[in-house]
């Protein structure tokens, strides 16, 4: 499902590096955030029912389920580095179902829904 491109990839890694704190060079723990990342960005498309675009160019206008994934993402490969998914779905449930919500919305919009 998800179009995450090496520069797309790097440029996500390096955010969460950010988010997470993570000021040391590391290839395995870039490795880590990689996989992360790949199965972070896999999960919230199934939520959302659909491709997401996670990254966006500077002034690019910015969709609201987009702006949401890219949020959720950082959070949700913080927890996992945390050994704590279980407790992303709890704590971000309000923000899950929204996802879910918008992507219902689109498909219904796009003509999808069944």
């Amino acid at each position: 499902m998800s179009i995450l491109n090496d520069e797309d990839m790097k440029s996500l890694v390096s955010e969460e590096r950010t988010y997470l704190g993570i000021t040391w060079e590391d290839s395995g723990t870039d490795d880590m955030l990689k996989a992360f990342t790949w199965s972070s960005a896999k999960r919230l498309e199934s939520i959302y029912g659909s491709d997401l675009k996670f990254t966006q160019a500077e002034g690019e206008d910015v969709k609201r389920q987009d702006a949401l994934a890219h949020d959720l993402l950082l959070a949700r490969v913080a927890y996992q580095r945390e050994k704590a998914l279980d407790d992303f779905e709890a704590n971000y449930r309000s923000e899950l179902l929204t996802l879910r919500n918008y992507g219902l919305v689109d498909q219904v919009k796009d003509g999808e829904w069944q």
